[in-house]
C-alpha cells in the first residue's frame, strides 16, 4: 500500500497524461462512437469515397461530422466510425462522387446501448431514401443495386436514438488504462537515461508488426473467383518484384514474359525502378525457402527483419537511439514493416545515413575528422552507403538533400577544421557513392539497351488499363490524373479534395488501402499533440541553445516543408496522391535534430509529450488497425 501511495501523490505527467487519453479515446470510441460495417462493390476501375455525414436535429450536415472510407474495385467490406448514436437524427451516406453503378450489400451500425441499426435485403434496406442523383433503384435478394447519375449521390437514413448507456464494463476498462499507465510511467523514469526507452518501445513496435503480418490477411477473393485482391497498399506488386529476385541474380529485359505478371493496372512493374529494395528483399528470401511457406510469408519476415535490425541499431549504439525516436510517434511507420513494400526498406536506409552523418563517433565521422587514415573497406562501405541513398524512392532524396544542407551547417559551425582533409575523403566517398549508382544503370542497360526508357514508356501504353494509359484522351483518364489540365486550382486541391486532410491522416494511422481511419478526435489530439511537441523543441531551442541549433531547427523544418510542397505539386500536376507514407523520410530529419538538440530541451514536456504520442499510436495499431484489419480464417 506505501508503495501504492507514493505512486499515486507523484505521478509522472507523462504517464498520467497518456493514460487520460488512452481513456478519453477508448470511451469514445467504444462507448460514444458508433461503428458501421458495410459490405458494398463497384465495378469502375480505381477508388473512391464512400461518405457518411451526420447531423442532430435542426442541424446541417458539414464536413466536422464526416467519416469517409476508401473503396476499391474487388474488395467488399469495410469498416468506419461515425458519431455517436444519441446525438445522430439522420445520416446522409454519399456513395461516390461520379456517376457509376453501386452494389450496397448490406450496412449495419452498432453501438453499445443502443438497438443496432441493419440495412439489408431481408428487411428491404428500409428507412433508407434516395435523395438525389440516385436512378435505377432496387432491392434484389443479394443487395441493394442502383446507379448514381453524378458527383453528389445521396441517400437519407432516419435514426432511433432512444434509450442508451454505457455498460459497467466500460468504466472497469477506464480504471485498468490508468492504472496500467501510471504503473509504466513510474517503472520507466529510469530508461530515459541514455534514452533508453527507444530500444525498449521499439521491442513494443516489433510486437505489434509482427502480429499485424501474422493475422492479417493476404487479399480478398475476387467475386469472380479468379483475381486476388491484396488488403495492403500495392503488396501485390511489391511482392512479385522481390519474388523475381529471390530466383535472380541481375535484373530482367522488360519485355521477358516471365515477368508479364508483375505489371500493374498502371502499366507499371517494381521491376522497372532501381529501387534496391526489390534486390535486397529478393535475396534475403532465399534464407526462408526450405520452410517451403507461401511466398507472402517469406516477404513480410524480410519486413519484420528490417524492424528488428532497427531494434538491435537502437539497443546496441547510444547515438543511434536518438535518430529513430521520432518514429515512435506513428503508427503508420509500424504499419509498413508488417507487409511487403519499399518505404520500411528506406527508412532503415535512410535512418542509418542519418546516424552516420550525426554521431560524433560514427564510422562517417571519424573518416571525415581524424588525422588517421580510414581503412579503404571503411571508405568503400560509407560510398556504397551514399549510392544506396540514390536508389530508393524519389521522396527520399528530398531526405539527401537535407543532409547536403546539414553538412554544409556543420561547415559553417566549424565542426571540420581540417577543410582539405574533409573535402578530399568526402570527394572520394561520393565518387564511389556514384560508381554504385552508375552501376545500376550499367545494368539496365546492359539488359534493355540504350533506349530502355521508351522501352518502359511504350510497355506502360501496352499493359495499362484505358484510364491509366498514357494514349487515352483526358477526359477517359481516371479522374485523379492531370487534375490541373482539367482546370483544378492547387487552392482547390488543397480544400475541396483535402490534400492535407488526408495526407495527415494517412501519416498518423490509416491501415488497409487508406479506408481504415480512425475518427476527428484522434487525429486532433494527434495534431495538437505534435504541434505542441514541435513548439517545445522550438521554445527549448530559442530559451537555452545557441543560434546555431535555431539554424539546424529551420534547415530541418524547411526541408519537410519543401516534401510537402513537392507531394502537393507532383497530386497536382500528374496523379492525386495524399498518402502520408511519402512523407516518411521527414522522421530522420527529424531524428537529426533530435540528436543536436537534446542538451538544450525541456526534457520532462519534451519526453511527456513523445510518450503521449506513442500512447494513442499504440491505441490507434490495436483498435483500428489490428480491429478492422481483414484477418485469416
Amino acid at each position: 500500500m506505501g508503495r501504492l501511495r507514493e505512486l499515486l501523490k507523484s505521478p509522472t505527467p507523462g504517464a498520467l497524461a497518456s493514460g487520460i487519453a488512452l481513456s478519453l479515446l477508448y470511451l469514445y470510441f467504444f462507448a460514444f462512437k458508433a461503428h458501421v460495417e458495410l459490405d458494398v462493390l463497384w465495378f469502375e476501375p480505381g477508388r473512391a469515397w464512400f461518405n457518411i455525414y451526420w447531423a442532430d436535429e435542426g442541424e446541417e450536415y458539414s464536413q466536422e461530422n464526416m467519416s469517409q472510407v476508401l473503396i476499391d474495385r474487388g474488395h467488399e467490406h469495410y469498416q468506419l466510425f461515425i458519431g455517436g448514436l444519441g446525438s445522430i437524427e439522420r445520416l446522409r451516406i454519399d456513395p461516390v462522387e461520379f456517376p457509376t453503378k453501386i452494389f450496397l450489400k448490406r450496412l449495419d451500425i452498432t453501438q453499445p446501448g443502443y438497438a443496432p441499426i441493419e440495412l439489408n435485403p431481408a428487411n428491404g434496406f428500409a428507412g433508407l431514401e434516395p435523395v438525389q442523383q440516385i436512378d435505377q433503384l432496387v432491392v434484389k435478394e443479394d443487395g441493394l443495386r442502383f446507379n448514381t447519375t453524378g458527383r453528389d449521390g445521396q441517400f437519407e437514413l432516419r435514426v432511433d436514438k432512444s434509450g442508451g448507456h454505457i455498460p459497467v464494463g466500460q468504466v472497469f476498462t477506464v480504471l485498468a488504462i490508468l492504472a496500467l499507465s501510471l504503473f509504466a510511467g513510474r517503472a520507466c523514469r529510469g530508461l530515459l537515461q541514455d534514452a533508453r526507452y527507444v530500444p525498449a518501445l521499439l521491442l513494443v513496435v516489433f510486437v505489434l508488426a509482427l502480429v499485424m503480418a501474422a493475422i492479417s490477411r493476404h487479399y480478398w477473393l475476387h467475386p469472380n473467383g479468379e483475381a486476388r485482391i491484396f488488403i495492403h497498399p500495392d503488396e501485390e506488386v511489391h511482392a512479385t518484384a522481390v519474388e523475381y529476385y529471390r530466383d535472380h541474380w541481375l535484373p530482367p529485359a522488360m519485355d521477358d514474359p516471365e515477368i508479364a505478371h508483375t505489371f500493374s493496372v498502371y502499366g507499371y512493374s517494381r521491376l522497372a525502378t532501381h529501387e534496391l529494395y526489390y534486390p535486397v528483399a529478393g535475396y534475403l528470401t532465399r534464407f526462408l525457402a526450405p520452410f517451403g511457406q507461401e511466398f507472402m510469408w517469406d516477404a513480410r519476415l524480410v519486413g519484420l527483419f528490417f524492424l528488428a535490425l532497427m531494434l538491435a541499431l537502437a539497443w546496441r549504439y547510444v547515438g543511434f537511439r536518438p535518430i529513430v525516436a521520432p518514429l515512435l510517434i506513428t503508427p503508420q511507420v509500424w504499419y509498413l514493416y508488417s507487409y511487403s513494400n519499399s518505404d520500411g526498406f528506406a527508412l532503415l536506409l535512410a535512418s542509418f545515413a542519418a546516424w552516420q552523418a550525426a554521431d560524433r563517433d560514427s564510422l562517417l565521422n571519424r573518416a571525415l575528422r581524424e588525422p588517421a587514415r580510414p581503412h579503404w573497406l571503411a571508405m568503400f562501405g560509407l560510398g556504397a552507403l551514399a549510392g544506396s541513398m540514390l536508389l530508393l524512392k524519389q521522396n527520399f532524396y528530398f531526405f539527401v538533400l537535407f543532409l547536403g544542407f546539414y553538412f554544409l551547417w556543420r561547415i559553417f559551425c566549424g565542426d571540420f577544421p581540417d577543410q582539405k582533409r574533409f573535402w578530399s575523403r568526402l570527394v572520394v566517398i561520393v565518387v564511389i557513392g556514384l560508381a554504385v549508382y552508375g552501376s545500376r544503370w550499367g545494368l539496365e542497360i546492359a539488359t534493355n539497351g540504350w533506349d530502355s526508357r521508351a522501352k518502359i514508356h511504350a510497355l506502360i501504353e501496352e499493359k495499362a488499363e484505358r484510364p491509366y494509359k498514357p494514349s487515352t484522351k483526358l477526359h477517359g483518364k481516371h479522374i485523379y490524373l492531370y487534375m490541373r489540365e482539367r482546370g483544378w486550382t492547387l487552392e482547390q486541391i488543397w480544400n475541396k479534395e483535402h490534400w492535407g486532410t488526408k495526407s495527415f491522416g494517412s501519416s498518423f494511422g490509416a491501415y488497409g488501402y487508406t479506408q481504415y481511419f480512425g475518427s476527428n478526435i484522434y487525429y486532433n489530439l494527434v495534431q495538437w499533440t505534435g504541434i505542441a511537441l514541435l513548439a517545445a523543441i522550438l521554445v527549448s531551442l530559442l530559451i537555452h541553445a545557441p543560434p546555431r541549433l535555431w539554424v539546424l531547427y529551420g534547415i530541418t523544418i524547411g526541408s519537410a516543408f519543401m516534401l510537402v510542397g513537392a507531394s502537393v505539386i507532383q497530386s497536382w500536376l500528374i496523379s492525386f496522391q495524399a498518402q502520408g507514407r511519402y512523407l516518411a523520410p521527414i522522421l530522420p530529419m527529424l531524428g537529426v535534430l533530435y540528436y543536436h538538440a537534446r542538451p538544450w530541451l525541456m526534457q520532462r514536456t519534451v519526453h511527456s509529450l513523445l510518450f503521449l504520442m506513442f500512447g494513442i499510436s499504440v491505441w490507434s495499431f490495436l483498435f483500428i488497425g489490428l480491429a478492422l484489419i481483414p484477418k485469416i480464417s
